[in-house]
């Protein structure tokens, strides 16, 4: 039964392309794949000839004439007419492990009543010799155990929010939707900032169903160069994650939630106190003064470590990268790993 659709959106990466199209080449769940579609938001035609590199794939290849906003090419290719029952979205410089597909689908197969389903994430540098970090949503950190590492989580509309308020807790590559909510979905993005589109959308989806999480990873993203978060400069994505964390709260107190109250309650019943990881993620991202207006300071308690970490690495993003040479950038990011792998205290 072929009832997937794959989107891929690209714009002037066919370079990257096909490493994209491999991976879902070697999908276990490709008799499934009715379609591939792979849009091209840009003047430049050159994705065309890596798609016909692909015969074995039902590649589509369509163009966006003139090209459109970014949140307006998802919104159009999420919002098409003749989608089949689900719908996996590939970026055009990541690609998929390949039990990813299989792996979501049983997920959403086994609750009929969930909207989509997304797997972790590994943030690696290169297809070659990859070693990375996990991206994991805020909500599933709170859980982290020998258990929850091996079991479909499943995340109702209050988890999915309070992530959302915290970061956006999964990633477009990682997610495979029932097509119907996600049109929805979309269509309620409007004209918001693309920085936030993927944590608006994420939002809105949890509102017509829970969302199901595979902790393994599914899905490999690429950092490089043409990343949005490594060319914009600071203020402007700082401006945008404000407007996500306003968005967020008024779209939860439209529907009944509370994001912060959802945290203080979680947090005041975790034993040991909070892991390192998630302590930064609320002091940095909702940043100090909601922390503290919203009475979570003292449910974090001295578990905000490493926070400097973060720091260093946007300003080395931001102002230094350009004039680094290659081995202080790569000994950095040693670094920034180690760090990042580094247990929480006992």
């Amino acid at each position: 039964m072929r009832d997937v659709t794959v989107i891929i959106p690209t714009a002037r990466r066919a370079n990257l392309l096909p490493v994209a199209l491999r991976s879902v080449a070697v999908q276990t769940a490709v008799a499934r794949i009715a379609r591939v579609v792979v849009s091209e938001n840009s003047e430049d035609r050159a994705s065309r000839d890596v798609c016909r590199r692909f015969a074995e794939l039902p590649v589509e290849y369509i163009t966006q004439t003139p090209p459109v906003t970014p949140v307006q090419h998802l919104a159009r290719l999420f919002g098409a007419d003749g989608l089949p029952d689900y719908v996996a979205m590939l970026c055009d410089d990541d690609w998929w492990a390949p039990a990813h597909l299989q792996l979501a689908l049983a997920a959403l197969e086994a609750a009929p009543h969930a909207s989509a389903a997304f797997s972790a994430v590994a943030l690696v540098d290169s297809e070659r010799a990859v070693r990375g970090n996990l991206y994991l949503p805020a909500a599933f950190l709170l859980g982290a155990d020998g258990e929850s590492a091996i079991q479909v989580a499943e995340f109702d509309r209050g988890a999915v929010l309070a992530s959302a308020w915290v970061h956006t807790p999964f990633h477009f590559s990682a997610m495979v939707a029932r097509s119907r909510p996600l049109r929805t979905a979309a269509g309620g993005l409007g004209s918001i900032h693309p920085y936030i589109a993927d944590q608006m959308l994420f939002a809105e989806l949890s509102l017509r169903g829970p969302i199901r999480f595979v902790p393994q990873p599914g899905a490999f993203i690429r950092r490089h160069a043409g990343n949005y978060d490594q060319y914009t400069v600071q203020r402007e994505m700082d401006r945008a994650r404000e407007e996500g964390l306003r968005r967020v709260e008024e779209l939860a107190a439209a529907h009944g939630e509370s994001p912060a109250a959802w945290w203080k309650q979680r947090l005041a019943g975790t034993p040991g106190g909070v892991s390192p990881d998630l302590a930064n993620l609320l002091w940095n991202h909702v940043g100090p003064r909601r922390v503290r207006e919203c009475g979570l300071e003292a449910a974090l308690g001295t578990s905000r470590r490493f926070a400097w970490v973060k720091r260093l690495e946007r300003a080395t993003w931001q102002y230094a990268k350009p004039w680094l040479p290659p081995i202080l950038l790569e000994a950095y990011r040693r670094f920034r790993d180690r760090a990042a792998r580094r247990p929480p205290p006992a």
